[in-house]
């Protein structure tokens, strides 16, 4: 393997899943590898809140689905409508990928920034999505969130574990839902991971002092 001597040189190397430890691990031979959360957490939801801007939008359901199944789009505007609210969904890529997007494009959100996604995630009365990025920021902010698997167990493209990993490390007692439900009461919050979203911070924070400014320090 080529990148198996230049990973030896480095003096720390994190990674956000669990299966990618044991790999280099077992597979490198390595033994500075340490689990750390994804640098999203590094901030606090005040800081994030900071960054984000809202939504002119007032009560609405939010949709950010990578994966290609169309059916799912539709039980997102489904749910939204059944619960009173609109859907707000982006599009993956372009709004031309899918005919969905095009005949959908009233509830399409057009070339959003970074902080417009945050602030739609901050503000949605519920979030739907099966993006790493989006689970995140809804257990950052403590939403009501529907997190979808867009990969079978066997598929060898899967990053369902970057997902695992996720509500593992924040003690949620969930890592998906096969369907979409009925009614906004059926989906659980992630509010219960407050505590473990500050540590997460905490312990990312003291991660970078430690590997980066002592190496700094050093030198």
């Amino acid at each position: 393997m080529r990148i198996k001597p230049i990973l030896k040189s480095f003096t720390a190397i994190s990674v956000r899943e669990k299966c990618h430890v044991d790999g280099l691990i077992d597979n490198c031979g390595l033994s500075n590898v340490k689990l750390m959360p994804d640098p999203v957490f590094l901030l606090s939801p005040d800081e994030w809140k900071m960054f984000s801007i809202e939504p002119t939008r007032k009560k609405y359901v939010f949709a950010y689905l990578l994966g290609d199944d169309l059916k799912l789009r539709t039980e997102c505007l489904k749910f939204a409508e059944r619960n009173g609210c609109e859907l707000c969904y982006i599009p993956y890529l372009n709004r031309y990928t899918y005919r969905w997007d095009v005949r959908h494009s009233s509830v399409c959100v057009e070339a959003p920034s970074v902080q417009d996604f945050v602030g739609l995630i901050k503000n949605a009365e519920a979030v739907i999505t099966d993006s790493f990025h989006g689970s995140a920021f809804s257990i950052i902010f403590g939403k009501r969130l529907i997190s979808l698997k867009r990969f079978k167990k066997k598929d060898q493209a899967s990053s369902n574990s970057r997902i695992d990993t996720l509500f593992a490390n924040n003690h949620l007692n969930y890592s998906d839902y096969c369907t979409i439900p009925l009614y906004m009461n059926e989906v659980r919050s992630t509010s219960i991971a407050d505590k473990y979203v500050k540590e997460m911070q905490k312990r990312g924070m003291n991660y970078l002092r430690n590997s980066v400014l002592d190496e700094m320090v050093k030198e």
